[in-house]
């Protein structure tokens, strides 16, 4: 079995991010496809994994990013809607 390794090719999440930003519906939704096909759980630790690596600013504008390329991101900083009271 052979790899071919492109060092020069961004990472699926970071295309993501990118197409995302640009509007750009149809790369940003295959990024997308190749970053879940590797990372399955990736909507329910994305801005955990990206705060590891990047300022709390750039942390949201790639939430903004994947969520604009069509993830839903299960964001644990976000507070439910409360629920109502019982009569």
């Amino acid at each position: 079995m052979t790899f071919a390794i492109r060092p020069s090719s961004p990472a699926p999440d970071t295309c993501a991010v990118a197409y995302g930003q640009l509007g750009e519906r149809e790369a940003a939704l295959k990024a997308l496809k190749e970053l879940l096909s590797v990372r399955p759980s990736f909507a329910t630790s994305a801005r955990k994994e990206l705060e590891k690596w990047s300022e709390p600013e750039l942390v949201e504008h790639s939430v903004e990013g994947l969520r604009k390329a069509g993830l839903e991101i299960v964001d644990d900083s976000e507070t439910p809607p409360p629920k109502p009271a019982a009569a």
